[in-house]
Order: structure tokens, then sequence, then C-alpha cells
């Protein structure tokens, strides 16, 4: 007769650990199984918690979600791993980073990823959950922070938008209402309606281009970024920076703050990767590890830069794709402008749309020599005009219409005095 291991034994003052045996091990999994949950380490770790919580409370005459699974005994993962491997019943397979999973054997099962990006819920139900999660917005009603205790609690409440799904399929929905709905989002450690999370208010402050957090130092400007990079890159030894050190080191070294709200975006490598600084450098992936570095530019990048034959300016091989950054902007959310990016040019492609007046300003012109038939639009900023050229009928129907359209803000006046920066186009 098969017996689960011994678990190791352990310091009398190490906290208590959960008893179990193997046959309360394959009822576990099963019940991942019943849920469309893939049977992970973890996974069983919190489920024989559960399992153990709900059967106190059934002991003691209350309801099972009574129990919180958090006052239970400490699951040692090692043994837990120990007792998977050992019974000819389960399959245990390595999966990502430290990570394992334990499946039954002959039984096939469906399991859904709760981090796939895929949509296949009917718009419906989510706007049922919309719905669900404004009426609530107003009394600050939180939610577990982890993606899986959040899915099990609205599980618990049997709401009818949820009828017929499984635990899994709820997990799934939660992470795309995060991640793509735009439904639900994080603040202090817990899941809330996205209008109180904290990136809904970076959004608000990128949206009128204003610090999302009070500083007594000044703000940098676009001006101040590129100059303080310059002078931060050159005097790092290795000519790269942490993108997480970024702005202690613009506050200690420099005595500025930098804000990417303050300047349109409402992410630090996204304001990094703007077309404007491709001069100057690069956020990349640190060789090796996940950590974001900010490389200076080599000498041989720069002259990736060849004329372009349209404008006969400074421009990359191919176009830089530069989107808006909320869909909830003015202008048709696949309206993409194409601008070239120039050396020492701040672009006006985040912070002009950020300001909710780029779009208002299209102005239609003849094509220059050599460029194709479609017309050329051009964005007014910073005193000079950079051109955009639609890649597509629809595109150019979107921006005909916004040039006839009531304009939202004036457009920057062309200061008579300036001359366009090289590369940029000025008025015919």
């Amino acid at each position: 007769m098969w017996a689960a291991p011994e678990p190791a034994q352990e310091p009398e003052a190490q906290k208590a650990q959960l008893a179990f045996d193997i046959q309360e091990v394959l009822a576990t999994i099963r019940s991942l199984y019943s849920d469309e949950l893939k049977p992970f380490g973890r996974l069983i770790i919190k489920r024989l918690r559960e399992r153990a919580s709900e059967a106190a409370a059934r002991r003691a005459g209350l309801p099972e979600m009574s129990a919180d699974p958090e006052s239970m005994p400490w699951v040692d993962p090692q043994h837990l791993r120990m007792v998977c491997e050992a019974c000819p019943a389960l399959r245990v397979e390595k999966e990502a980073g430290k990570e394992y999973s334990a499946t039954i054997a002959g039984l096939p099962g469906v399991f859904v990823d709760p981090g796939c990006s895929d949509d296949p819920y009917p718009e419906h139900m989510w706007a049922a959950l919309e719905d669900y999660c404004a009426e609530r917005a107003g009394s600050h009603v939180q939610l577990p922070g982890g993606r899986y205790a959040c899915a099990k609690l609205l599980h618990s409440r049997q709401l009818p938008f949820f009828e017929g799904r499984t635990l899994g399929q709820i997990c799934h929905i939660i992470q795309i209402a995060i991640t793509h709905r735009r439904i639900l989002g994080h603040s202090q450690g817990c899941i809330v309606a996205f209008r109180l999370c904290g990136e809904y208010a970076k959004e608000q402050c990128a949206l009128v281009q204003e610090p999302s957090v009070d500083s007594k130092l000044p703000v940098a400007s676009f001006e101040d970024l590129r100059a303080g990079l310059r002078v931060l890159l050159g005097r790092s030894q290795r000519s790269s920076l942490s993108l997480g050190n970024l702005k202690l080191l613009f506050r200690t070294k420099l005595g500025l703050e930098l804000s990417e709200t303050a300047l349109g975006y409402t992410k630090l490598r996204s304001l990094i990767a703007d077309p404007g600084l491709s001069d100057i450098c690069v956020a990349e992936p640190a060789h090796g590890s996940t950590q974001i570095v900010v490389r200076a530019v080599d000498r041989a990048d720069v002259s990736a830069h060849l004329a372009c034959p349209a404008f006969g300016a400074p421009a990359p091989l191919a176009p830089t794709m530069c989107r808006l950054p909320f869909p909830d902007m003015r202008s048709p959310s696949h309206l993409s402008p194409r601008v070239l990016p120039l050396p020492g040019v701040v672009s006006p492609s985040m912070g002009m749309a950020a300001a909710g007046t780029a779009f208002g300003c299209l102005s239609p012109m003849a094509p220059p020599p050599g460029s194709p038939n479609s017309p050329v639009f051009v964005v007014p900023a910073y005193g000079a005009f950079v051109p955009f050229v639609p890649s597509s009928p629809q595109e150019e129907a979107d921006a005909q219409l916004m040039c006839t359209s009531p304009r939202p803000a004036p457009c920057p006046p062309l200061p008579e005095s300036a001359a366009p920066p090289d590369g940029m186009l000025s008025l015919p």
C-alpha cells in the first residue's frame, strides 16, 4: 500500500503545519479541475487551506465561507511536492520558474489560462460587470488584491452575469477587466473600480500634463529631461542607468522632479521611448535580466537616420508608430499618427495629444514632391509643423474630418521669429 512521505522534522518553534494525506491532495486537485484551474503547486496549497477552513467551519456549525483560510496551519511546499511526486496517480511537471503542476494521470483537463489576452466573453456580460463596479465605486468597496482571491469572492456572491462561469473563467475575466477593459484597477493592495485606482488618477494628470505627486522641487520640462539624460548618462561609467533609479537621480543629482504625467505620459518607460529622445537614449532590458535600463545611444544608432525622400529631412528607416495614450481621447482610437522622430526635436505626438489639442489642429496641405499621392497633414507644435501621412483611406477620412470639425482648443501659434528646427516643415 502506497503511503505519503513523512515531512521533514522541523524545530518546535516553527508554526504548525497542516496535516493531509494523498486522498486529500487528490480531492483538492480534482476540485481545481472542476474550476478549470490548472493544478499548480501554489494553487494546490491555497485549495488545501480553503478545504481545511471549510471543514473547520462545518464542525463549528458555521457557514463554510465564514472561516478564513489564512487562519489555517501552514502547508510545507516542499513536503507537498514530495507527496505529489511519490504518487503514481499524479503526473508532476516543471513549469515556469520554480513552479510545478500536478495533474491526474490519464485525466485530461480543460484549464483556463488567466493571463491569456483573448476575450471570448459577450459584451452584455462586460456591461453588467461595469455597472456593478460603478454602483459600488461611490462606496469605495474594495476587493482582495489577488486575482484568485478576488475571483473567489465574486464567485461566492452568485452574481447573475457570472452565472454558469467557472472560477477559472472568472479569474480570466478579472485579468482582462484590469489589463484591457479598464473596468477594475489596483489601489493600495486592493482591486477597486477603475476610477478609484492609481492608474486612472495618473491618466487624469497626464491629460492636463500635471505631476501626479506633490514635490517641492521644480518639475523637469522635456528640455530638462533631454539635458539631464545627457548629463547622467555621461557620468555613468557603463553608459546606462536603471530606469527604476532615474527619478531618484534627477532629484539628488539635478535637483529636478521628473514626472511622466507632467509630460503627457502615464508610464516612465513610455516617456523614455518618446521619439524626441531617440538621439540620446533607449530603454531596454538589461542583459540576462528583466530589469529595464536606460542606455546611451551609440553614434551608429543615430546614423541610422537617413534622408527622407518625401520631406528631405532626417528620418528613421521606417516611421515610428505613435499611438494615443488613452482610448477615450477626442479622436478615433485607430487614428495613429506617424511622425518623423528627428534628433534634437521634441515630438508632439504624446504631449500635444495628451493635452487634447493635437488632432484638433490638423491642417491639410499639398504633398511635397516625391511623396505619396495621399494628402499630407501637419500637426503644429513647438513653433514647427510635423508631417503626418495617412496610411489608409480610413485614416485619411478621419484626418479630414478632424480638420473640418470644431477644434477643442486653439492651435499653438507659430512665433514669427522662430525658425523651424532642421527637418521640420514650415507653412508653405
